[in-house]
């Protein structure tokens, strides 16, 4: 493996109208099935590249093509932080807020960057020669993890040498995430398995089978359960202490693109594709309810990507942002 390089950094549709011109881009139209969201926010008229939302909902992070990266304040829903000052990182596709909203970690094809959110500057940079597949950071930014091309993940603790080799699979990494506390990562790879590794020593704990490529991950904030769900819509919930399978969610026939766990673990969150977030309980696999996101564009046969979700603390609402720049607020039943 080539080692990772410094470089220096540089600075049913219902449309209330009282007439056809008042439809306009800034419409959110609601969608045809499922309940409408609470509430919803659009914070921009651009395409957005990739988003990430906060642990629980109170920041995220935009990233459009061509222009600086924005922090949001959900709560009060204006721009809090531009970060900026890097050209050599354009084109980004992958982007991970800390849980505590303090750090966001970005990547394109070959680089990855920590910014400081309260300052909107680079805190550290790395490159690589191989393509970035997915990145994962924990509270604080305290620790990192890079999935890569060539069937390796990579744990950075900041400031700090590489504490461990690589994390191995039998083909390339497809996704990665770490605890919010930074103790597990969790891998997933074309290799048709997902692993979950020690972040202290970089010990493999438990390997988990599928029936193809793991799509998508998940880590509870209560360090009890891991998700993963491959590209056949197969999607499974595990002890993380045991190994064991908790939860097989065989009727959810989609392939899962995006998943957060509630705060406490009780409840789990998936994002599947055409655009529809559903509910399930976690300790029994109970599937509670499902929302499709609205439709933003008549003219349009589709709506946007979900590209993160996340609880609010006290369980009673779930956010997600999507590729237009849309943050919407649903309420659990």
């Amino acid at each position: 493996m080539v080692a990772t390089k410094i470089f220096p950094l540089e600075k049913c549709l219902r449309i209330k109208l009282g007439a056809i011109a008042a439809l306009t881009a800034a419409l959110v139209l609601p969608g045809c099935s499922g309940d409408e969201p609470h509430h919803s926010v659009n914070k921009t008229q651009d395409a957005v590249q990739t988003a990430s939302l906060s642990a629980e909902g109170n920041y995220v992070l935009l990233a459009k093509d061509e222009a600086p990266l924005e922090l949001w304040d959900l709560k009060n829903q204006r721009v809090v932080s531009i970060l900026e000052g890097i050209p050599a990182q354009k084109n980004i596709h992958h982007a991970s807020l800390s849980p505590d909203g303090r750090f966001a970690l970005t990547a394109n094809t070959h680089t990855l960057i920590l910014w400081d959110n309260n300052t909107g500057e680079p805190v550290a940079a790395w490159a690589h020669p191989e393509t970035i597949q997915d990145i994962a950071i924990s509270r604080f930014g305290q620790k990192i993890l890079v999935g890569l091309s060539n069937n390796h993940a990579q744990f950075i603790k900041v400031g700090q040498t590489q504490a461990f080799p690589p994390l191995e699979h039998d083909d390339q990494i497809t996704v990665v995430t770490i605890s919010q506390d930074g103790q597990y990562m969790l891998t997933g790879s074309k290799d048709k398995s997902a692993k979950i590794w020690s972040a202290q020593d970089g010990r493999l704990l438990h390997a988990w089978a599928h029936d193809s490529e793991i799509k998508t991950a998940a880590l509870s904030p209560d360090n009890r359960y891991a998700f993963t769900s491959d590209g056949k819509g197969h999607s499974k919930i595990w002890e993380i202490k045991s190994g064991k399978l908790l939860q097989d969610l065989n009727n959810q026939p989609r392939v899962v693109t995006i998943a957060a766990f509630s705060p406490s673990g009780r409840y789990l969150v998936t994002g599947t594709d055409p655009e529809i977030l559903q509910l399930w309980h976690v300790p029994t696999g109970e599937y509670i309810t499902q929302w499709r996101l609205p439709k933003k564009d008549l003219m349009k046969p589709t709506t946007g990507t979900i590209h993160s979700v996340a609880f609010s603390k006290d369980e009673k609402k779930i956010f997600s942002e999507d590729s237009y720049g849309v943050g919407y607020v649903w309420t659990i039943p």
